[in-house]
């Protein structure tokens, strides 16, 4: 869910020199929808602002762009895409209060926008307000001209960080029904499936995921870590050991693979997991004792001995 605000404001810029493009394996809510005569380039009040706003945002001048956008609604209320690309940049500016701002006044001028209701639905979930995120994304979806599915998917996940499991699972299972072929769908699936420990049920969802996707490391992560809360040891560590190899110096892979390797009694791949973050973490002391914990299991007596050597001069540092 991080990268979705992003996503709204690049294709916002897109639409000032291409065609729509096709629709993205990502949320619904990162794609404001076409309006005819209302996206820039139709003419009439506001465009010429709206125009300008992209301009800037290209420019990476998030200001300017906020400001043209505030131009462009203040002349024409109706330019959906405006207060789209307004809250999308305050939200790259890391600026709560101007995001909302610009879903509040969005909303007041066109109260029926799905679009405006899912980006208010994102931003409620950045901040934690889980019962208004499930509010609108269920006012998005209401009012959608059909169903869509990743709408679904993102309302269920909003059910289910407000502990509405039941609604949760529904709404997911109804969003991969809709359209099985929805990366974003399954994914999201399989988290409310794991919120609710159903560690078999997320297995079936991330495998999914990560076919329809065979690149996206984060179905492979979800995967990797279904099969490792469902005791599937054998299964999550050749996933881990991949995801090492593609990317050697990612301390967080390196740690997980060596929890799972650990978990099947094979010490001495962990152990060398471990020793390589610990390489580059000297002052992590948790790490360190998860070294030591490996060390002493695999029999590695020298080197649990310089570990414990470490880890008192860790503490006395610290004193």
């Amino acid at each position: 869910m991080r990268i979705f605000v992003a996503s709204t404001l690049v294709t916002l810029l897109a639409c000032a020199s291409q065609p729509p493009p096709a629709p993205a394996k990502e949320p619904a809510a990162a794609r404001p929808p076409r309006r005819p005569g209302g996206g820039p380039g139709g003419g009439g009040p506001g465009q010429r602002e709206l125009e300008e706003a992209i301009t800037f945002a290209k420019a990476d001048n998030l200001d300017g762009a906020i400001e043209r956008c505030q131009a462009a609604t203040g002349k024409n209320p109706q330019l959906e895409q405006a207060y789209l690309l307004w809250g999308s940049s305050c939200a790259l500016k890391e600026d709560s209060a101007c995001e909302r701002g610009a879903y509040a006044a969005g909303l007041r001028a066109l109260p029926n926008s799905a679009a405006l209701h899912k980006e208010q639905g994102f931003l409620e979930l950045r901040e934690g307000h889980y019962d208004a995120a499930v509010e609108a994304y269920e006012a998005a979806q209401k009012l959608g001209s059909a169903v869509e599915p990743e709408t679904l998917a993102d309302l269920a996940y909003a059910y289910a960080l407000a502990r509405r499991s039941e609604d949760a699972s529904k709404t997911a299972d109804q969003a991969v029904a809709a359209d099985p072929r929805c990366f974003h769908c399954a994914m999201m699936q399989g988290e409310v499936r794991l919120m609710k420990q159903d560690a078999a049920g997320a297995i079936e969802s991330f495998q999914a995921a990560s076919q329809l996707d065979p690149k996206s490391t984060d179905a492979q992560i979800n995967l990797a870590k279904s099969f490792f809360l469902a005791g599937r040891y054998a299964d999550a560590r050749p996933i881990y050991e991949q995801l090492v190899a593609a990317d050697p110096d990612n301390a967080r892979f390196r740690v997980q693979a060596a929890q799972v390797a650990m978990a099947e009694k094979q010490y001495a791949p962990a152990i060398a997991h471990l020793k390589k973050v610990a390489e580059a973490n000297p002052d992590e002391s948790r790490l360190l004792e998860m070294l030591l914990e490996a060390q002493e299991k695999g029999g590695d007596k020298k080197g649990a001995a310089e570990t414990k050597k470490r880890l008192q001069a860790l503490k006395g540092k610290k004193r």
